[in-house]
């Protein structure tokens, strides 16, 4: 019985100055946690069993929380190191666009033909699925080399990031430059949400996503940030980004489809209808949700404020 007390301690005591040391030092645990995210997805590029697919899909996964966590440490990067690394980040992320958009574009319109049955003929309808099927197999079965340069590339450019955030001076952000920079954030998120319920831009849209996402990973990575009493806003980032990310995907596969389909009038209108109509509920959806996170000016000076607390 006393050696289970003991060892209870000793877990209570080492988690206790575990949370004072990140604390006190946010900005290296944010360092160690970019390392640890980057090791972690060079040793998954290594696993052959893992189809080029799934390498990529979780390589722009790394690169969006490598990003989130980067913008962090922007304080502390000299001169133009942190846009030098942000864009390197972004150009990698851009080059497995089009592998990823492959596999999306036929699961969207996969899950529409289920929502909205019967707005295509069954031979038009098969032919855009089989269409969509073979541009993912011509991406990947049929262009391995190219599709295995890419991830190594992007494995190759991540190794140099790590090298680069050695010259990030992190004893230079502390709580506070800490709770500037996801204040920051939020802002940010907030801004592009108000832009985007003001305007018809479909960008605007895309952008509004790109920020909330930031903001979310920060929330969900920063060990700053793991309290219990930022479920709630976590939960609402999680949900209201993954309603941006639907509405983006039809977005994207609906431009696909026009652009590489021989279809009839009719049934472009038809598709057109369908995913506008389709995007419109999501988009409702997300502003009511984003009312409730980003919706008086005064929340930001709460949410900063309890940050601190």
């Amino acid at each position: 019985m006393l050696g289970k007390k003991r060892l209870y301690l000793a877990i209570v005591n080492r988690l206790y100055f575990w949370i004072m040391d990140t604390m006190r030092n946010p900005g290296r645990s944010i360092h160690c946690q970019i390392v640890r995210e980057i090791r972690s997805i060079q040793e998954s590029l290594k696993d052959a069993s893992q189809s080029n697919g799934s390498k990529v899909h979780e390589l722009r996964k790394s690169i969006k929380r490598i990003r989130s966590l980067l913008r962090l440490l922007k304080s502390a990067c000299k001169d133009h190191s942190f846009r030098e690394m942000d864009n390197f980040l972004k150009i990698t992320g851009q080059s497995l666009t089009e592998l990823r958009e492959s596999v999306v574009n036929e699961k969207t319109f996969a899950q529409l033909m289920l929502k909205k049955k019967e707005i295509l003929s069954p031979a038009t309808q098969q032919r855009i699925e089989e269409g969509l099927r073979n541009a993912v197999i011509a991406l990947y079965d049929r262009n391995q080399a190219e599709a295995s340069n890419l991830v190594a590339h992007a494995g190759l450019q991540l190794s140099l990031i790590e090298k680069r955030l050695l010259s990030v001076q992190t004893k230079l952000i502390g709580y506070e430059r800490f709770i500037d920079a996801v204040y920051s954030a939020y802002t940010k998120a907030y801004n592009t949400y108000h832009a985007a319920l003001h305007s018809d831009d479909i960008d605007l849209i895309h952008d509004w996503r790109k920020q909330a996402k930031y903001l979310l990973l920060q929330f969900k990575l920063s060990p700053m940030l793991a309290s219990f009493e930022y479920d709630t806003l976590r939960n609402q980032l999680d949900e209201l980004t993954d309603l941006l990310g639907k509405e983006h995907d039809l977005a994207v596969m609906e431009e696909f489809v026009l652009q590489h389909f021989e279809l009839e009038k009719a049934d472009r209108k038809a598709l057109s209808k369908a995913v506008n109509k389709q995007r419109f509920k999501i988009q409702q959806q997300a502003f009511h949700l984003g009312e409730v996170v980003f919706g008086q000016p005064f929340i930001l000076k709460e949410r900063s404020l309890a940050l601190q607390r």
